[in-house]
């Protein structure tokens, strides 16, 4: 009983160990600058699984890269999809991009969203952002649906 417990511990320390190696060797050799244009074309491609992917890479590495130009198309997934995942997927891209245009367009949206679920992400997302750039206008809920019209 013993055995399989330790063969087990130590293949998970060594698996571990390699992988926050690797971790360290693929930071400092990325081009972030062209990891970024691949990215905003990727956002733009019309293959769903390749934005999805985009997607996920631009919340995984958001704060390397530089990928304002795909704000319009990130906003385009996140009002066009019937899917709430990719909903959710595109609305937290926005939310680690922190574009000014797009966290205006998520307030603004708060207004008409039917979906309980993204309205109450989008309220948390915007909310977030004011509260972080606290020299804009502070957001509460009572102002939040106001200020809007």
């Amino acid at each position: 009983m013993r055995r399989p417990t330790l063969i087990i511990l130590i293949l998970l320390i060594v698996f571990t160990s390699l992988t926050w190696g690797e971790d360290a060797v693929q930071n400092t050799k990325v081009n972030w600058t062209a990891f970024s244009r691949n990215l905003v074309k990727a956002i733009a491609s019309q293959n769903d699984g390749l934005r999805i992917s985009a997607l996920s890479m631009i919340v995984k590495y958001s704060e390397n890269l530089d990928v304002d130009d795909a704000v319009f198309d990130i906003v385009r997934i996140f009002r066009n999809s019937k899917d709430t995942r990719i909903r959710q997927l595109a609305l937290v891209t926005l939310h680690k991009m922190e574009n000014n245009w797009a966290m205006d367009f998520l307030k603004r949206n708060l207004k008409f969203e039917e979906n309980e679920t993204i309205l109450n992400q989008s309220y948390c997302v915007v909310k977030n952002y004011y509260a972080k750039n606290s020299s804009l206008k502070e957001v509460t809920e009572e102002n939040m649906f106001t200020s809007v019209e």
